[in-house]
């Protein structure tokens, strides 16, 4: 799946040596996350400053749903874990539905507990691209 244009936000956040992500809202309200490497506390903590900041942008009411790329993390913090579950129970009204694709045991394991947490029951996770996109947007073929 692949952002719509225009993009209505973009940013990017490295740790050298260790790992980046990519966050992307498109003109369709989905938000797109693209992680590589390594989670990290301090770069979770960047995260969660970038989602705060595409819900500013938001028109009030408007939900955003998250596509999130998880093919390439290994090896999250479970405190970084805990920043995300943070974020989501205090923030749960601004998204709506979250596609959760190709996590690891660890990582899906982790997110299962945070979800359940945040008592957020609007997410799914799936081994491909195709079917999170199915499950997300199912009118688009990317």
């Amino acid at each position: 799946m692949q952002p719509l244009e225009p993009t209505r936000y973009t940013n990017r956040h490295e740790d050298p040596g260790v790992g980046w992500f990519t966050v992307v809202v498109d003109s369709d309200h989905v938000l797109y996350v693209k992680f590589q490497g390594k989670g990290t506390v301090p770069g979770t903590r960047e995260l969660v400053a970038m989602f705060d900041e595409v819900a500013s942008l938001r028109e009030p009411g408007e939900t955003i749903d998250v596509y999130m790329d998880l093919t390439g993390l290994s090896k999250t913090p479970l405190r970084a874990q805990a920043i995300m579950a943070k974020w989501l129970v205090i923030n749960r009204s601004l998204v709506g539905r979250v596609a959760l694709v190709g996590a690891k045991a660890w990582e899906r394991k982790i997110a299962q507990a945070v979800l359940k947490v945040a008592r957020f029951d609007r997410a799914a996770f799936f081994k491909g691209h195709v079917e999170g996109t199915a499950w997300l947007r199912p009118d688009r073929t990317q």
